[in-house]
């Protein structure tokens, strides 16, 4: 069985080389179409051979054994045109004239042959669905009407071993064509369910990203306008800087709602990533806004060099790698720490990566929660340590993000407990450079 499949594997490869990216049709139907083939193929040789030992017609055996090379063949019309269409309607078109032809042999309208007529149409719906199931019925129907309107010019001059031979044909053939034609069915039924299923995981990560990183810069707005209200009377330079404050919000709001479309749009093939130099700065920036009041509140010192990293840059989105990112790693972190907490983020350089480290002095995670902290189907989101509450789905992104752009991340963290000082969480994120392979290293 390895031997048979290696072999078709080469065989497929070969065919479609080169021409799936730019002839996407090629992928599926290619492989239906070898498989209809090789299948039917058995049944063409061996009626080609009962043609040529049990039939006394020069003009049947010539087209027995053409019509069988050419079906045998038709997968070689589409590596040389592209054209799944056209490899099938000959793979198809082959089998019809010689099924016709041997019928017309074998008594006509009255021929056992003809069943395979209902088979043709079948196996061409199977490969390009129902334009081409209608339009080989078609063929099909006239075919057979043909030879029952040509019923006393057609011959029945086979001999009793060869009409065993055709019936033969007939009893297994059929089996055989009927039992691959359903597993087809199934497999591309469930091909189907699977591409809803897909289709299903990408709107719920849309909204995922919609409701989880608009709540931020909401927060900040409803936060500003409150305090817009209770300086009114005085302080008009705050008011100013509250206003900038909800301004600078509502463009963010924007850039995920922008991003939230961008998203869409490479589901469906339209558009890549935008992956660019993000400079670290800007990031850390963009989540001390986001998070200032909340740090305040507790009184968070972070620990973070601008001057020193002031040229580093990642490759990345730039709008999921601020908000899907590392404003999740600062929400997940203030969320779980006391007052006095620290977060700590750090730089190491590779030659070809650079790993950022964000590290916080939080409750930590325990095992069985950090076993499965990335996964969105199993809840690991709890209470935070003033009593905030999460949805859940911010590390799921976060991961799902950090894949998108061929980033790897790792997770190492102490439970606080009794005895027990230095506690909390890392998450160590490596960043590759530009065009460097992100599928060999791991941290």
């Amino acid at each position: 069985m390895k031997l048979i499949y290696k072999t078709y594997n080469k065989i497929y490869l070969w065919i479609v080389k080169d021409k799936l990216f730019s002839h996407p049709e090629g992928g599926d139907e290619i492989h239906r179409l070898l498989t209809a083939v090789l299948l039917t193929s058995i049944l063409m040789w061996s009626y080609s051979f009962n043609s040529y030992f049990f039939i006394d017609s020069e003009t049947l055996r010539i087209i027995a054994f053409t019509c069988t090379l050419v079906h045998f063949f038709a997968p070689l019309i589409y590596k040389y045109t592209h054209s799944v269409l056209s490899a099938v309607n000959v793979f198809i078109g082959a089998g019809l004239i010689f099924q016709y032809t041997h019928a017309f042999f074998t008594g006509g309208f009255y021929s056992v042959t003809i069943i395979w007529f209902s088979v043709l149409p079948l196996i061409a719906g199977i490969i390009l669905g129902k334009k081409l199931l209608i339009g080989w019925s078609v063929v099909s129907v006239c075919s057979v009407s043909s030879l029952y309107f040509l019923n006393g010019y057609t011959k029945d001059i086979i001999t009793d071993t060869g009409r065993t031979w055709s019936h033969a044909n007939i009893a297994f053939g059929y089996i055989l064509v009927n039992l691959v034609l359903m597993f087809l069915f199934i497999h591309m039924r469930e091909l189907y369910k699977n591409s809803l299923a897909n289709k299903n995981d990408s709107i719920k990560k849309l909204l995922r990203i919609v409701s989880h990183d608009i709540a931020n810069p909401l927060t900040i707005i409803m936060g500003r306008v409150r305090a817009i209200k209770k300086k009114m009377p005085e302080e008009p330079e705050k008011i100013v800087k509250y206003i900038d404050g909800i301004e600078k919000s509502s463009m963010m709001i924007k850039d995920i709602l922008d991003h939230t479309r961008s998203l869409q749009a490479i589901d469906s093939g339209i558009i890549d990533v935008n992956i660019v130099e993000v400079t670290l700065n800007e990031i850390i920036e963009n989540s001390l806004f986001i998070f200032k009041d909340k740090i305040e509140n507790k009184n968070i010192k972070v620990n973070y060099n601008f001057k020193e990293h002031a040229h580093i840059y990642l490759y990345a989105d730039k709008v999921t790698i601020k908000n899907q990112v590392f404003n999740n790693l600062f929400s997940n972190s203030i969320k779980f720490m006391d007052i006095d907490g620290e977060i700590t983020i750090t730089i190491e350089h590779g030659n070809d990566f650079i790993d950022v480290t964000f590290a916080d002095s939080g409750q930590g995670i325990e095992p069985d929660v950090l076993e499965n902290i990335f996964r969105a189907d199993i809840k690991t989101s709890k209470k935070g340590t003033h009593g905030e509450v999460g949805t859940g789905f911010g590390m799921p992104i976060l991961y799902a993000t950090l894949s998108d752009i061929g980033a790897l991340i790792d997770v190492k963290s102490t439970p606080r407990k009794p005895g027990i000082i230095q506690h909390g969480t890392k998450f160590i994120m490596r960043f590759f450079n530009k065009n460097i392979s992100k599928k060999k290293v791991s941290i």
